[in-house]
């Protein structure tokens, strides 16, 4: 059996070797073996052991988290473990490790366990933007049901949907589909990607379809007039590549928005 051998920390934070009974809760939890997590657990190991992987120090709750071993999760929290503890590195918990990793049936039981849905990380990042940035509509769809806040802005003004916005593209649609998905579910569509500036109705104008232009335009007050980092417009992703009838409709939209408002005394 494999052994985690780097430098290893008890909640003190004094420098102490790991047990071998806790190793062995460790390597239970890294390969989901329920009976030895629970055996481990029996003999007293510390369901709150310290020990530092690349990205600084976790916890065997962390372990399960990432990896989505619920019933280890479950023997965990019922013998002590601190579910909302934070890796010193970044902040993150254990729901943000779920979230990342795709884990929505995880990032159910944790918050149904106790852990906050909005709980931020040093760059004030949530879970949800976590689920959002690797396209998972389950996850993303978990944690709006329990409360996640959809428009919650990083410390750079990101929002989840931003997360989303940056990888769409046409090799992978689930990026496409988790945008819409949180625009439909509440998000403002005029909130930008992280990097390329544009908006969701630029892709989707981009994209082709009308009636989606036509939806995030109408439905949800989609700006048509917000340019991305090259001054480009939503009507001008579409007429790149060859929408008509959307440039028409965007152009449209336009000039209604830039229209003067008549005041009747």
């Amino acid at each position: 059996m494999s052994h985690i051998q780097p430098s290893v920390w008890e909640r003190t934070g004094n420098a102490t070797p790991i047990r071998e009974v806790d190793q062995k809760l460790c390597e239970a939890c890294r390969n989901g073996d329920v009976k030895s997590a629970e055996e481990s657990l029996n003999l007293k190991a510390n369901p709150n052991v310290q020990f530092r992987l690349a990205l600084g120090e976790q916890t065997p709750l962390f372990l399960c988290a990432t990896k989505g071993h619920i019933d280890i999760a479950k023997l965990l929290i019922k013998h002590g473990a601190d579910f909302k503890k934070k890796m010193d590195f970044d902040w993150t918990n254990c729901l943000h490790h779920a979230a990342s990793n795709g884990q929505a049936e995880m990032c159910l039981f944790l918050v149904e366990s106790g852990c906050d849905p909005n709980e931020k990380d040093r760059l004030d990042r949530t879970a949800l933007m976590d689920g959002a940035e690797i396209g998972h509509i389950k996850v993303i769809d978990v944690l709006l049901q329990k409360g996640a806040d959809v428009d919650q802005v990083d410390k750079e003004g990101h929002t989840a949907l931003s997360y989303c916005i940056d990888f769409i593209n046409r090799n992978d649609p689930r990026f496409f589909d988790a945008a819409i998905f949180l625009v439909r579910k509440g998000a403002n569509p005029n909130y930008l990607g992280k990097f390329a500036n544009r908006t969701i109705l630029h892709c989707a104008a981009a994209h082709g379809d009308l009636t989606l232009v036509k939806e995030l335009v109408e439905t949800y007050n989609a700006n048509p007039s917000i340019t991305d980092s090259d001054d480009k417009t939503p009507a001008t992703y579409a007429e790149d590549h060859g929408h008509t009838a959307i440039v028409e409709y965007l152009r449209q939209k336009e000039a209604e928005r830039h229209e003067p408002c008549c005041i009747v005394l």
